[in-house]
């Protein structure tokens, strides 16, 4: 009944902050006389007969049709007979703040997309849930991992139609393309671009004006150590320019600046005449952008949309040196395919994704140092650690990130650890490379003089006398962990015997699932991890070797164990530790050997921190050292 009276009621004017507003209903029915119309809604409840929100959204206006109007009329009738879609799934759980609906099963058809004729639905882009009855729909609730959400999303390509059997008091031109320019009918240029086919799945090339723009801007922020975002604007994508006072909308007329480093990003026209009479044309009407590659730092992102603050220096006279200024909010559609990184200065260090990762495979990132930008365009080229020199354009969906924690400075004499041809090796810090080098250090290795490029994964300090000292001491480990009964021998909980660990099969399943909307794989996406069967072939997968640290490649498999209670994620857990341990134990020469360390949440959130350092420090470390003493605790 909520949401029926939301329909029905006025809107909150943007003037005033009063209900004075057109409703939902005649929202829709002013929108849909003069232009191509979508409404998503979230009806908050199921499709029924009698007077209910399917009803009177269904018949706002003939020609109304929506998303689910196969299997549901528009007063919200079942059409079919067969298992009908549904958007929600879920039952409320104890934490509800509806406690009257807690441990109630929910599930119906709750969400639906309505559009008008001059729209045809080309598929549902993500298959619509749907189950025989109660009973399974109750096995399969929201949220999961391939629904983070308690709705299913409505996902929809639409395209626009040429001819419609609707009578319409404004009809579509022949060419819709036109219809901008069209006095009857106007679609605002965001809704035109994508109405238009601007959005792809995949980034478009650039265009060489394009290219052009964004290595002048490249070059310009070639000295800022950091990556900056750059977004390609050309007013094209503007939905709206902030409203000013009549004075002003109407008269005013200048050039356009950035707030922050004032570029110019365009003008406003004066105001023309007809018959000797200035035409009534407000400041959107008379803007014109210019194409440039603006920073990031000039624009606030809010979802999909983004606003640019401008100012508007007005003209006046020519002889006056100060115009007076006008602040001017664009807000415009954000496309990530016009989205590109700049800075990148020399010395500036980043990780970024291996180019030899199969699409089948989980990305895997190496690290290298900026050498600056190329003098091609063709973006910037990066030295990888102790490797080649490879040519990189950074865009938003390569993922690219900072890698600070390498860039450590250590002085002449320093000890560390590094992984040398494939082993454990103790090194002495000689030099430090110049600054375009910043992580390249000249060491010393036994009676070898090496260049080395260092980072997370093929160095750390030297915490212990040697590296010999550290292979005892994971020898002493791990032997206790296999022949210590406290931590072989586990209790039956039904019989109460002790029994030894590695004596159980414990068998696991592995999951994947795509993402339709994103496209993103979920879950295990390595064949041979698909083929782990039980515990010990997951100890094998997760003990592999990693041949690629030096190039700041490092093969870790995260893993997510999830069970029923009660069903064995303990005694997993126990196993796989144990098992990890007689490895190590049986191979301590086989290079970087990985070190089980099983971590009890039940003492970590127990550790005596106050709230403010248990926020600040690293909590593995300080777990390590409450619960183990001298070499153990270096060791580890």
């Amino acid at each position: 009944q909520a949401r029926l009276k939301e329909c029905n009621q006025p809107s909150l004017s943007a003037t005033n902050g009063r209900r004075c507003g057109p409703s939902l209903r005649e929202w829709y029915l002013q929108s849909a006389k003069c232009t191509p119309t979508v409404l998503a809604v979230d009806m908050n409840s199921a499709p029924k007969g009698g007077k209910s929100v399917w009803r009177t959204l269904g018949g706002m206006h003939a020609g109304t049709r929506s998303t689910l109007g196969t299997h549901y009329g528009l007063d919200g009738a079942p059409l079919l007979a067969t298992k009908m879609p549904v958007t929600t799934n879920k039952m409320r759980g104890p934490l509800s703040t509806q406690p009257a609906k807690i441990g109630e099963h929910s599930y119906g058809a709750v969400d639906n997309i309505y559009f008008t004729a001059e729209l045809g639905m080309e598929q549902c882009a993500w298959e619509s849930l749907a189950y025989p009855s109660a009973t399974e729909a109750h096995e399969h609730l929201l949220p999961s991992l391939a629904v983070p959400s308690d709705h299913a999303p409505s996902l929809v390509d639409f395209r626009l139609v040429q001819n419609t059997t609707l009578t319409r008091a404004s009809p579509l031109p022949a060419d819709w393309r036109s219809v901008g320019k069209s006095s009857l009918v106007k679609i605002p240029r965001g809704i035109r671009e994508l109405l238009s086919g601007f959005v792809r799945t995949k980034a478009p090339p650039l265009t060489k004006q394009q290219r052009v723009l964004l290595y002048a801007k490249r070059k310009e922020l070639s000295t800022e150590h950091r990556l900056v975002l750059l977004h390609y604007f050309d007013g094209t994508t503007v939905e709206s320019v902030s409203a000013m006072c009549d004075a002003l909308d109407f008269h005013a007329h200048g050039v356009l600046r950035s707030s922050t480093d004032g570029e110019i990003v365009g003008i406003v026209r004066k105001p023309t005449t007809f018959l000797g009479l200035q035409r009534r044309q407000r400041v959107f009407e008379r803007i014109q952008f210019n194409t440039l590659w603006l920073t990031a730092d000039d624009i606030r992102r809010d979802g999909d949309l983004a606003r640019l603050d401008l100012h508007l220096h007005l003209h006046v006279e020519d002889n006056v040196t100060y115009p007076p200024v006008v602040t001017v909010v664009v807000t415009f559609r954000w496309w990530p395919s016009r989205t590109m990184y700049a800075g990148c200065a020399p010395g500036l260090r980043l990780q970024w994704p291996t180019s030899s990762a199969s699409s089948s495979a989980p990305t895997q990132c190496r690290i290298g140092t900026s050498l600056g930008l190329r003098e091609d365009g063709a973006g910037y080229d990066f030295r990888v650690d102790n490797g080649e020199v490879e040519s990189l354009d950074p865009h938003s969906s390569l993922e690219l990130s900072l890698e600070l924690a390498l860039c450590s400075v250590y002085p002449p004499g320093h000890h560390l650890v590094v992984v040398y041809d494939g082993e454990l090796r103790d090194a002495t810090v000689d030099q430090a490379l110049p600054a375009v080098h910043s992580a390249r250090y000249r060491l010393r290795i036994g009676d070898v003089t090496v260049e080395m490029d260092l980072n997370n994964y093929n160095h750390c300090k030297q915490r212990m006398v040697s590296v010999e000292l550290y292979h005892e001491a994971a020898a002493a480990y791990a032997k206790q962990l296999v022949s210590d009964d406290k931590f072989v021998k586990v209790e039956d909980a039904i019989t109460g015997n002790r029994l030894h660990i590695k004596d159980h099969l414990i068998k696991v399943t592995t999951t994947t699932t795509h993402n339709n909307e994103t496209g993103a794989v979920i879950g295990v996406q390595r064949k041979e991890w698909v083929q782990a069967e039980d515990v010990q072939a997951l100890s094998t997968l997760l003990a592999r070797p990693s041949p690629e640290r030096a190039h700041g490649t490092h093969e870790a498999q995260g893993v997510l164990l999830r069970a029923d209670p009660g069903t064995g994620k303990s005694w997993c857990s126990l196993q796989l530790r144990y098992l990890l341990a007689e490895r190590l134990d049986a191979d301590l020469s086989a290079g970087v050997q990985l070190v089980p360390l099983l971590v009890e949440v039940q003492r970590l959130v127990r550790m005596p921190l106050p709230l403010a350092e248990f926020m600040k420090r690293d909590l593995v470390e300080e777990y390590i050292r409450s619960e183990f003493l001298l070499e153990e605790c270096d060791m580890l």
